[in-house]
């Protein structure tokens, strides 16, 4: 399974890592309130997503985007989100 990575935008600072799957990573942006953070891939070390709060700022594509803007805005729109099992691993 492959992971991806959180680190505050601002500082860098490690979060910790989850299961990279739409579901999860839609469920964690919709849990942020206000700390700006970016989303990488494990395998590859790119950078897929960046937000402000709990908004979107940069998806690495449009493929991407579309199917996380799915799941995204109904978390959003009803604040109904699950808690995303995080995984310190560094």
């Amino acid at each position: 399974m492959n992971y991806v990575s959180v680190y505050n935008r601002n500082t860098k600072e490690y979060l910790g890592s989850f299961k990279n799957t739409i579901g999860n990573i839609a469920n964690y942006i919709a849990s942020l309130i206000i700390e700006d953070v970016m989303i990488v891939d494990d395998i590859s070390d790119k950078c897929l997503i960046t937000t402000k709060g709990m908004f979107l700022d940069y998806v690495s594509d449009n493929q991407l985007r579309n199917r996380l803007m799915k799941k995204l805005v109904p978390l959003q729109m009803s604040g109904e989100y699950r808690e995303v099992e995080i995984i310190q691993r560094r």
